[in-house]
């Protein structure tokens, strides 16, 4: 991936306004700076702050037992070179605390930032590989609006407790908040706005599949990009949010390959091939560990090692739609958005933040084109007739921009033809991630359609 140009940093904030005084070294992650201090802060004696606490409590964050708030406002002015005047919470959500806090510059200058307090539920991997996310996206696909990342500090046993990162204040209200508002007209104004943020996002290429991070050389990130680990929900602790009760049968589960990949077929089957390989060398393990007796039903995993098997001749025959031989490029995806992570600005459409990068990835573009997860149906939401109004929008949207594309070179691959192509590939993967004993007779039946794409392909 090519290096970002660097810039000089001339404010802790943003450009348009003025400097704070104090220092100006390069001590938090700002997109502005050539190197960024992932280490955090200082464990020297921290001064206890004066600033003014609004609901801030050392028990704020769940799963932490006591709260370093002290630290936090020193780490935050030791970053921004002037005092806190204000720290208040702002918002909680599953997995993080959100703050909100004031600073005073010499000219009388009020500045806002915002600090993301993580609960222990996440992992240091899952929060560095949303911070490159986003800075990858406002370095090479500056036309999507997300919020500069400051500062972060990646070290769970840090002095305040936590991981934490430092943001800009995104602007304007969520799409949630503004629904009950707007007129539909307004409403279906909003997918056309998502269609071209979402587009633009699909049609920019990444090497690789896998998660983004950032490459650190010692105790520095560097302004160049990588891809690593893939963000999966086993990142997050599932015990921390749910305890398991004793007499619960709680199949075990082989945790899902997480490395990088050069190809799209090894990402595509490095779970299946993980699964048959645990089969073929612990098969007693196996069948006893959801309660068969293998010595009295020697072929009992046969089945299911033949799926396996199935699975991996195939994704070396097709590994996309037969028409659309490119779609096996890759390009970032957002599994989930929903209408608390899109700002806009109360009297337009017009988006000015999207916020919550966790779990995005580079998948082949067959997977990148999905709709997003609030206009699929599913419990507890609107009725399937007026989720088809928006979803239809949105696929109107996304047309009207694939015809814009140009189609003269065949390294071009449309949404439209991803997202509708791709589907049985999309289920397909969505198997492949399984546990071995998931695997039933729907995955058999995808098969069978899979095995109907080899002839044509061949």
């Amino acid at each position: 991936m090519p290096p970002r140009k660097s810039t000089s940093r001339k404010t802790r904030f943003s450009k348009a306004r003025k400097p704070l005084p104090g220092p100006v070294k390069t001590t938090g992650l700002d997109r502005e700076s050539e190197d960024v201090d992932i280490v955090g802060s200082s464990k020297k004696t921290m001064v206890k702050p004066t600033c003014k606490l609004t609901d801030v409590k050392e028990t704020d964050v769940f799963g932490v037992e006591k709260l370093n708030i002290s630290a936090l406002i020193n780490d935050l002015e030791k970053w921004a070179g002037v005092k806190c005047l204000h720290l208040m919470k702002w918002a909680e959500g599953k997995h993080d605390v959100i703050y909100r806090c004031e600073f005073r510059d010499g000219s009388n200058t009020i500045e806002h930032i915002i600090v993301r307090l993580c609960k222990p539920c996440l992992t240091s991997k899952q929060l560095e590989s949303e911070i490159a996310t986003m800075r990858y996206c406002r370095d090479f696909i500056p036309s999507i609006p997300i919020p500069s990342v400051f500062h972060c500090n990646l070290i769970p046993q840090n002095p305040i407790g936590c991981e934490y990162s430092v943001h800009t204040v995104a602007s304007g209200l969520t799409a949630r908040t503004m629904w009950q508002y707007w007129t539909q007209e307004e409403k279906l104004t909003l997918m056309d706005s998502l269609a071209n943020v979402l587009h633009e996002l699909f049609t920019h290429r990444v090497g690789g599949f896998g998660s983004l991070y950032l490459v650190t050389q010692g105790q520095k990130t560097l302004d160049k990009f990588e891809i690593g680990e893939t963000i999966k929900p086993q990142f997050f602790n599932q015990s921390f949010q749910r305890s398991v009760a004793p007499f619960e049968s709680v199949k075990p589960r082989i945790a899902a390959p997480l490395r990088p990949w050069n190809t799209a077929n090894a990402w595509m089957v490095a779970n299946v091939r993980l699964q048959l390989e645990y089969l073929e060398q612990y098969p007693e393990h196996a069948a006893i560990s959801v309660g068969w007796d293998i010595a009295k039903y020697p072929t009992c995993l046969d089945g299911y090692k033949s799926v396996l098997k199935g699975l991996i001749s195939l994704s070396e025959i097709v590994l996309c739609p037969p028409e659309l031989p490119f779609s096996v490029n890759s390009a970032l995806w957002r599994p989930y958005l929903n209408m608390d992570d899109i700002m806009f600005l109360p009297d337009n459409a017009k988006i000015t933040s999207l916020l919550d990068w966790e779990m995005t990835a580079v998948v082949p573009l067959w997977q990148a084109a999905t709709v997003p997860e609030f206009m699929e149906e599913g419990p507890n939401r609107k009725p399937a007739e007026l989720l088809s109004c928006y979803r239809d929008r949105f696929l109107m949207r996304m047309g009207e921009l694939d015809a814009l594309m140009d189609t003269t070179r065949a390294e071009v691959v449309k949404w439209t033809d991803c997202y509708l192509q791709g589907k049985i590939f999309r289920e397909l993967k969505e198997h492949c991630d399984r546990q071995w004993y998931e695997l039933d007779q729907r995955t058999r039946a995808l098969m069978d359609a899979w095995a109907a794409l080899v002839s044509p392909a061949l």
